[in-house]
């Protein structure tokens, strides 16, 4: 997924990305922002398979049968709201103009959203969704029958350093 974003990168830069508005022409702007529209959905898609995987493994480590109640069922919030902040992402980005075509066509009529908020209710909860990805295993760990404490505190400094 990484080089799709840099080969759509490469093809917008081809295009004319980084040069004046008005030194680009009409169809190499309207390829530069399709390209745009579609890398939005990249990335997205990108951060919520990595975090799926991240989420599976842990489902790996500590299975249902061993792990307590409250791990499980946050284990399945943390899917579902991993799932839900993929399904705004995609369908904020496709809504975000009156008609989709506006997103790429700067000529049609027609009115689109301004971005500032909806990208900010994706930053501030794709955060809080890592910040559990991080934190989940961290009880189960510290929970561990090992008597030496550098030891626990290396083990979930790996189980960090793997998530980021």
């Amino acid at each position: 997924m990484g080089l799709s974003i840099d080969v759509v990168c490469f093809i917008q830069i081809n295009l004319g990305l980084g040069h004046h508005i008005w030194s680009i022409n009409p169809p190499a702007l309207s390829m530069i922002l399709k390209l745009l529209f579609l890398a939005h959905f990249i990335w997205g898609a990108a951060l919520y398979l990595c975090r799926e995987s991240a989420l599976l493994s842990f489902r790996r480590v500590f299975p249902r049968n061993n792990s307590s109640r409250v791990f499980n069922f946050v284990l399945y919030a943390i899917h579902g709201l991993n799932t839900a902040w993929f399904i705004y992402l995609v369908v904020g980005t496709i809504l975000r103009c009156d008609l989709v075509a506006r997103n790429w066509n700067l000529y049609l009529l027609g009115k689109c959203n301004l971005l500032r908020g909806f990208w900010l209710g994706i930053a501030i909860a794709s955060f809080v969704i890592d910040l559990f990805i991080l934190l989940l295993p961290m009880p189960t760990v510290w929970g561990l029958n090992i008597t030496n404490k550098l030891r626990k505190l290396g083990l979930i400094g790996i189980f960090a350093l793997g998530y980021l």
